[in-house]
């Protein structure tokens, strides 16, 4: 038998910036310099290390209740 409860989200509730800290730290990971944004389409600016091109990232995140997909998301670089 397969335990599913309903996740009921509390009041405080986070819907901030988990994704793109996520991306912040995976990119701090593997050396690229990288910060937060507030502009409309660019929520990440980070500069490669390797070449030092500069780059505008857009994270787009979304979860899913059980059961709606089979398949996985990826990272799409």
């Amino acid at each position: 038998m397969l335990f599913n409860p309903e996740v009921t989200k509390s009041s405080r509730h986070s819907n901030g910036n988990f994704a793109e800290n996520l991306i912040l730290y995976w990119l701090s990971k593997h050396g690229f310099e990288s910060a937060l944004v507030d502009h409309v389409g660019i929520d990440i600016i980070a500069r490669n290390p390797n070449n030092d091109e500069v780059m505008g990232i857009s994270v787009k995140m979304r979860s899913r209740k059980t059961g709606e997909k089979k398949e996985h998301q990826g990272i799409r670089l």
